[in-house]
């Protein structure tokens, strides 16, 4: 909230009735394609996830067969092509969808939030410009949503970009959006059931497929039962999500009917009204991006 104490647009948008419902609608949708397109019956790029064929960030050549192979059906790709603010949306909204679908807890609020905004019809008379260059600031300030959220899920520890003094208002290209948005959450190598970034976050051996017979850290359930009560979404059955509990408190098993931040309002209710448990006062925000104002 302002000094005015007046609402920014977006906060407007999340505190509304039909925002929160239609945001709901969306998780909903995102979180799988009814149709998956194929994935190339040849040997992809390993860096190229399963999910970039299977939503259609990349997308076959026409006209398009049952059984593309690689790179015969595709588009060559210039990696060293500028990115435009289209593309922006069209990966983001595929990887949204893709950790709605197998993230454990999903994309979570502010990532679906974002992704609701794009897709939302815009004012009359407001006109958003999708072939525009997008620039390294705001590639990163995208980014870093889906990062924060990756970060809490503990697939990663870090941001993927130095912490140094890069030039944020040079343009970015297709390679640098491919690499921000290239990870992996159904690749299982050993085929026991569990990801391969699960078992490398739980110290398993993402080559050992018998690791997931064996008796997890809470002994009582084994490594593969212990994954798939968190894929779907609430570990310890308290109601709050793995991904909220994580995000707010860094820890799971925390008390639904508490009230964290003293203001009258559980946990549980907190979770509800998509408001923080943390912050007697809270403002949901995006970040601006860095360099310049990226509509969504």
């Amino acid at each position: 909230m302002g000094p005015s104490g007046s609402k920014s647009f977006l906060q407007r948008c999340q505190s509304s009735r039909w925002f929160r419902a239609l945001n709901s609608l969306f998780c909903a949708l995102l979180a799988g394609p009814l149709f998956a397109a194929p994935v190339p019956t040849t040997t992809k790029p390993a860096s190229y996830p399963a999910w970039w064929f299977e939503r259609e960030v990349i997308q076959q050549t026409a006209p398009p067969v049952a059984s593309p192979v690689w790179p015969t059906n595709y588009p060559a790709a210039d990696d060293f092509a500028a990115a435009n603010l289209g593309q922006l949306k069209r990966v983001g909204t595929a990887a949204a969808a893709e950790m709605n679908a197998h993230l454990p807890g999903g994309a979570g609020l502010n990532v679906n939030n974002l992704i609701t905004i794009w897709t939302t019809p815009p004012d009359p008379g407001v006109v958003r410009d999708d072939f525009a260059i997008v620039n390294l600031g705001q590639l990163k300030s995208v980014a870093k949503l889906f990062y924060d959220r990756l970060i809490a899920a503990q697939y990663t520890n870090a941001y993927p970009w130095a912490n140094g003094t890069p030039d944020d208002y040079s343009a970015a290209n297709l390679g640098q959006l491919k690499q921000l948005f290239s990870f992996d959450f159904t690749r299982d190598s050993d085929g026991d059931g569990i990801p391969d970034w699960w078992e490398t976050r739980s110290g398993l051996n993402p080559n050992d497929p018998s690791d997931a017979s064996q008796l997890s850290s809470d002994g009582v359930h084994t490594n593969l039962q212990l994954y798939l009560l968190a894929a779907a979404g609430d570990t310890d059955g308290n109601g709050l999500p793995d991904w909220w509990e994580l995000q707010y408190f860094g820890h799971i098993g925390v008390d639904p009917n508490g009230d964290a931040d003293g203001d009258g309002v559980s946990n549980l209710d907190e979770y509800l009204a998509h408001t923080s448990p943390t912050d007697p006062a809270p403002v949901l925000t995006v970040s601006s991006p860095i360099g310049a104002t990226l509509t969504p």
